[in-house]
């Protein structure tokens, strides 16, 4: 699955009702990933960390 942003996907899991549904989707899983990607379009936008340490 694919979401239009990180912050889309964490506004979604912190929906209470996406916690209650999950109950029912990790009882049928035997094992799940969450792999987080970023795309080269979403890096282009990122703001840059330089100088974020000084």
């Amino acid at each position: 699955m694919e979401y239009p942003s990180r912050a889309e996907f964490l506004r979604i899991i912190g929906d209470p009702r996406v916690a209650e549904y999950s109950v029912h989707r990790t009882a049928g899983l035997d094992m799940q990933w969450l792999i987080a990607t970023t795309t080269t379009a979403e890096l282009a936008q990122a703001p840059s960390e330089e100088g974020a340490d000084d």
